[in-house]
């Protein structure tokens, strides 16, 4: 099943025609193709062009999707928005992996890990299959692979506590996971609390893990010792990763 496109009144024009749109790997010669309803495509004057042509090869994709369609979406159901809507939306990329600046070929998880050395985002901490890394002097990160039903790995970036307790910024998290082994795909997790739910129904939305990841942080506490929490990350990013693969396919 495509992802769908939002049925309101004033959305009603969107294009859900289903069009593929196909990124080349720069570390292969694989290609990843995907297919959804034009409407979930951020697409500019030069994509929308190719398109009418028949076809489009570009090294980016954006998606154009409700704000909290990342965040605790339990029925991984993706609604694109119009450019008019009065509802949130959030553009999010999936490109490929490059080859490092020495022209080092990595992938996966060995990619985040040492793209990660290479920024100076050294190791803080490690327990399990967490490792704890400094960012900057505002922000932490996980980088996080191997948990329980875990498939894909990825870098879930924080803030750190500064003793502003209702900060706007430490109610949503930076994922970076990685898609196929040669691509990524960031976004933005949000807590979704009463005051900015915006329409959105509580069955179909769980982020409470989530705040009670903000709470542990809010209390100066360590994040590793709380891996039932980190698990409720890697379910989410799994649910992210299998809507993405879900709609798409890799070929030489």
């Amino acid at each position: 099943m495509l992802g769908s496109c939002s049925s309101t009144q004033s959305e009603k024009l969107l294009d859900e025609t289903p069009i593929t749109i196909k990124i080349p790997s720069k570390i292969s010669n694989d290609i990843l193709s995907i297919t959804l309803p034009k409407c979930a495509f951020f697409l500019n004057e030069r994509e929308r062009k190719a398109l009418d042509k028949g076809e489009l090869t570009t090294e980016k994709v954006v998606f154009n999707y409700d704000i909290y369609a990342y965040s605790g979406n339990i029925k991984n159901k993706f609604e694109c928005q119009a450019i008019n809507s009065s509802r949130f939306r959030v553009l999010n990329e999936l490109q490929p992996i490059y080859p490092l600046s020495s022209g080092q070929v990595m992938s996966g998880y060995d990619y985040l890990e040492k793209i990660n050395d290479l920024l100076g985002k050294k190791i803080i901490e490690k327990k399990g299959k967490v490792q704890k890394r400094f960012v900057n002097k505002s922000q932490d990160m996980l980088l996080i692979n191997g948990m329980s039903n875990q498939t894909t790995p990825f870098e879930l970036t924080y803030m750190k506590y500064d003793g502003s307790y209702n900060r706007p910024s430490s109610y949503s998290y930076s994922v970076l996971t990685v898609v196929r082994d040669k691509f990524y795909f960031q976004y933005e997790f949000i807590i979704l609390v009463p005051e900015n739910r915006h329409g959105h129904n509580s069955p179909d939305y769980n982020t409470d893990f989530a705040e009670k990841f903000r709470d542990v942080i809010q209390s100066n506490g360590n994040v590793l010792d709380h891996s039932e929490l980190t698990q409720g990350f890697v379910d989410n990013n799994e649910r992210v990763v299998k809507f993405i693969n879900g709609h798409s396919v890799l070929t030489k």
